[in-house]
């Protein structure tokens, strides 16, 4: 959505035209009449359209009419006009893994007071067996696993799709990341997940089955289409454009880049020399500095909060030296583009560009922490220094596999409520107790996870947590084992940051096997797990 037009999204069940109608009024009372749009064998029966002429900040209801047929009833809100001083009210989360349908937690999700949702990557999971022995790799193939997310669960005793809830309740951005662009088990495939690795001579996002995965996407997401041509580099010309900044009102810019479609190829791990090259990229240099000026643009506009969504962390979460196994890994910014990553947050600091929160997902846990980069760019062991108050906010997943890091170590849980286990979990990671074998390694010569009371406009007095204890207890913003999304209500003052949560379920096949734990999932609830508040620079 802008602050004039969004774009509407249905699936029929055969060729047919449908008519769009959107209206200010749940009853349609008034509504105005779109051209038809068709929907065809070639895009698997999707149809979208790009409904302009909208008001700022108004509520729309949407329809499709085919004949006598009528479509479900979607609802949307567009953008605050960039003038406008509205308190904004947004969520996200991610990673929704068809082994855990049907995703109980988005049953609330779809009931809070929202602005706006970020599906924020992972949408769909390529696999196809419990067993996960093999994938889906064509187009066919992905079209049905964005089908398969949006149809009842074999079995299910409420026959609930809450995905699709999900889709009519509010307008949505997305991001895509490693499993809508998901490998092959084919030895000589390209690495889909790095779409500006090179492969036989040219790119990987060129190639047939990296856009037969994008395409499948485009399909399925309500996205603009616009392919980008005349930058000057190899890697981005020709391919789609899923990177766009959204005004929303003056006290909200919001920022979706797309770190998956021109990234460089995975390492073997974050302690590699590469990892540091400053060669390396994950944007891609023409994203990278879009990125860049539409944060100074944001900034010179007078936008108080500059949101930008991520498909990776940027955290710090330590490698082999400091927590004994390598938990930064081969997909982070810092674990294979650190270099980047550094160039990227000195650019927020050197131009002053305050009150930057970074979103993602992705680890399948919450942690949330201030961000600070190595001075000098190539140089893990350069001083580090703070990005202004620069903060990223990780959560998730909504229905996907969940465990208990620091992954590798054995940190025993059993018999302990979710949250003392949480607290156990944080104590083994920061070196301020031992695993289950002794070992103590943490975080030393990093930050630890969470926000320390010293980190500017952080409210202590307002932070809320179940089982935390104290100001500066990390507890407080972190959380493991659980399905969970975020809540985000800006205004021109504060950013209140709220993580709601479920338990994981740590193994999806007893939810093909057992109908009464398959009920008790389907009837769970969620907990206001944390809670806290930024005041604006």
């Amino acid at each position: 959505m802008t602050s004039e037009s969004a774009v509407l999204w249905t699936r029929t069940s055969r060729a047919i035209k449908v008519i769009p109608e959107i209206s200010t009024t749940p009853g349609f009372e008034w509504p105005r009449v779109l051209g038809p749009v068709a929907a065809s064998d070639g895009g698997d029966f999707t149809a979208k359209i790009v409904a302009a002429g909208l008001e700022p900040g108004t509520r729309y209801y949407y329809r499709f009419r085919s004949g006598k047929s009528v479509s479900p009833v979607g609802s949307f809100r567009t953008a605050y006009a960039p003038t406008q001083a509205s308190v904004v009210r947004m969520a996200f989360t991610g990673d929704a893994d068809w082994r855990f349908k049907p995703y109980p937690i988005l049953a609330p999700l779809a009931r809070e007071n929202l602005d706006y949702f970020v599906f924020l990557g992972d949408l769909i999971y390529e696999w196809n067996d419990q067993a996960l022995t093999t994938v889906v790799d064509d187009l066919d193939g992905y079209r049905m696993k964005y089908r398969e997310n949006r149809e009842p669960r074999p079995g299910s005793p409420s026959q609930a799709v809450h995905l699709r809830e999900l889709y009519g309740a509010f307008g949505q951005y997305s991001v895509f990341d490693n499993h809508e662009t998901g490998h092959s088990l084919d030895p000589a495939a390209p690495p889909y997940n790095t779409g500006g690795a090179t492969f036989q001579g040219g790119f990987v996002n060129k190639t047939e089955g990296y856009r037969a995965r994008m395409q499948a996407y485009r399909e399925y997401q309500p996205v603009r289409e616009e392919v980008l041509a005349g930058t000057g580099d190899a890697r981005t010309d020709g391919t789609h454009r899923f990177y766009q900044a959204y005004s929303w009102g003056a006290n909200v810019e919001l920022i979706v880049l797309d770190d998956r479609s021109y990234r460089d190829a995975r390492l073997k791990g974050s302690t590699e020399p590469d990892a540091t090259n400053c060669g390396r990229t994950m944007l891609g240099p023409v994203q990278l500095a879009w990125a860049q000026q539409a944060l100074l643009a944001a900034k010179r506009r007078g936008a108080v909060w500059k949101v930008v969504v991520v498909s990776s962390p940027l955290q710090v979460f330590g490698g082999p030296a400091e927590v004994g196994v390598d938990m930064d890994g081969i997909k982070s910014w810092a674990g294979g583009y650190r270099c980047e990553r550094n160039r990227l947050l000195a650019f927020i600091d050197a131009n002053g560009i305050d009150n930057v929160v970074f979103l993602t997902t992705d680890n399948h846990y919450t942690a949330v922490n201030n961000l600070d980069y190595e001075t000098v760019a190539g140089d893990r062991r350069s001083a580090r220094r703070p990005a202004r108050n620069a903060f990223e906010i990780m959560t998730g997943p909504l229905g996907a596999g969940t465990g208990t890091p620091p992954y590798g170590r054995k940190v025993g849980v059993e018999g302990l409520t979710r949250r003392e286990a949480d607290r156990k979990i944080l104590g083994v990671w920061h070196g301020e107790a031992a695993d289950d074998d002794g070992k103590r390694l943490g975080l030393k010569g990093n930050d630890r996870i969470g926000l320390e009371a010293t980190f500017p406009g952080l409210d202590v007095a307002g932070i809320r947590g179940t089982g935390v204890i104290g100001v500066g207890d990390p507890l407080a913003f972190a959380s493991f084992r659980s399905f969970s999304y975020a809540v985000l209500t800006f205004d021109a003052t504060q950013l209140l940051v709220e993580v709601k949560t479920m338990p994981g379920v740590p193994d999806p096949k007893l939810l093909e096997t057992d109908t009464a734990a398959l009920d008790e999932y389907e009837s769970r609830g969620v907990e206001n797990t944390l809670s806290f508040a930024i005041r604006a620079r």
